[in-house]
């Protein structure tokens, strides 16, 4: 079963520029941001984060540090939950 999961996530993660390139299509922009500038408000970050938009500083082309930063995303929330599993799973028993 988690091979499934895993080739579906892989799949996903592949497909996301083919979603990112409609979004380019259509000008779409998040409405949050798009409210924010609206406004006037300014972001002022109170961390600095480890993939800033999404992007794994260091990989040149964009398309290939999107791909690569939803994989390490993906990779990171199935061992979160593959380990919080085992640990619910251990308390019970």
């Amino acid at each position: 079963m988690w091979m499934k999961v895993l080739v579906a996530a892989v799949i996903m993660v592949l497909l996301s520029p083919v979603f990112a390139y409609a979004c380019e299509l259509t000008g779409y922009a998040e409405p949050l941001e798009r409210s924010a500038e609206i406004v006037g408000v300014e972001e002022r970050p109170m961390y600095e984060a480890p993939m800033p938009d999404y992007l794994i500083p260091g990989v040149e082309v964009e398309a290939v540090s999107g791909i690569l930063a939803g994989l390490v995303g993906t990779a990171l929330v199935a061992v979160v939950a593959l380990v919080l599993g085992r640990a619910l799973r251990a308390g019970r028993g």
